[in-house]
């Protein structure tokens, strides 16, 4: 296909890529990002293009990183001729699709006669790879790269946590025979070191002090 989209969580809009024109010396990947708070009237806003005056390419993917909402978006290129000697590449954008990088490469094994490659949707914080997927129609196959393909980083719950929530909280914590720590706003990092390194506290009773003194600031008293 020539056009494809794909949801981003953080917001709920749809990211929309498509070609202009296949296979033609004209042809540009333009990006919209389409926002349907209102199915009567939605907000649709255009953002920048993958590629400008791309001859001999077709075909697109968009896949979003759920946890950073970067977007990428795969075609195919002629290598030199569009459904006969075909790369895929992709482009990246972390910025709200407004700026792409530069081309990446994806195939690697020789440019030859590729058709439809989907790329899933998104990823998500299990983690994963993008690999889009591609049909060659000389092999009559299936292929994805296990090489130039981009790992999905894991978002660690417990790291989201800390910087959310414990980082700002201002409370104090009593450290065994050692004197109570004043009231400051604690880096997290600096907290959960110094705690494993006097094996006197455990996460959980951070999380459990910093509970207890946010609601002693919020006034709730036990």
């Amino acid at each position: 296909m020539h056009f494809d989209g794909a949801i981003r969580r953080s917001d709920s809009h749809l990211l929309m890529a498509f070609h202009t024109a296949a296979d033609a010396s004209t042809d540009s990947i333009k990006t919209y990002d389409l926002s349907v708070s209102s199915i009567a009237t939605p907000t649709i806003s255009s953002a920048g293009d993958v590629v400008a005056n791309q001859t001999e390419s077709g075909g697109v993917s968009v896949f979003i990183d759920q946890n950073t909402d970067d977007v990428y978006v795969a075609y195919g290129k002629g290598n030199p001729t569009w459904n006969f000697t075909i790369d895929v590449v992709y482009h990246k954008s972390s910025d709200g699709m407004s700026n792409w990088s530069a081309e990446n490469a994806y195939s690697e094994t020789g440019a030859d006669d590729v058709r439809v490659m989907p790329a899933g949707r998104t990823g998500t914080t299990a983690g994963g790879w993008y690999q889009p997927a591609f049909y060659n129609d000389d092999l009559f196959d299936i292929f994805v790269n296990l090489v130039n393909d981009v790992e999905i980083v894991i978002v660690s719950a417990a790291s989201s946590f800390r910087n959310e929530f414990l980082s700002p909280i201002l409370f104090d914590l009593p450290f065994g025979n050692l004197a109570p720590v004043p009231s400051s706003v604690f880096a997290q990092e600096e907290m959960i070191s110094f705690a494993r390194k006097y094996s006197l506290i455990t996460l959980s009773t951070v999380v459990v002090a910093a509970v207890n003194r946010a609601l002693t600031l919020m006034g709730v008293g036990q």
